[in-house]
């Protein structure tokens, strides 16, 4: 797995948050592949952006509507530039036949 950068963090707990009754902490951790205190970063930055909102009632994780137009934001910059894993793997092969062509 490549490293992820802040933006792409976010984005992950964002969706894995957009769902209709919320996710719990420890799905919301699994889905966005996130350690105890990474979780805790985050959360406290989200909410206080109000991207993420908690219910404490029901221990549960809401994408709010700023956290969705920020989502859909993120989602078509990533479109745009069609950064995608196999994306990533046809421009190494590419540059496998690059190197192979000119003799190193």
């Amino acid at each position: 797995m490549r490293s992820r950068s802040y933006i792409d963090i976010v984005g992950e707990i964002l969706d894995a948050a957009n769902e209709r009754r919320g996710v719990g902490k420890n799905r919301l951790m699994f889905k966005a592949f996130l350690s105890h205190s990474q979780f805790k970063e985050y959360m406290k930055l989200l909410t206080k952006n109000g991207l993420l909102r908690s219910d404490i009632g029901t221990q549960t994780y809401k994408t709010t509507e700023k956290g969705v137009r920020f989502l859909e934001a993120y989602n078509r910059i990533y479109d745009v530039i069609e950064v995608t894993p196999q994306r990533e793997q046809e421009q190494q092969q590419q540059e496998q036949l690059t190197i192979q062509t000119v003799g190193f």
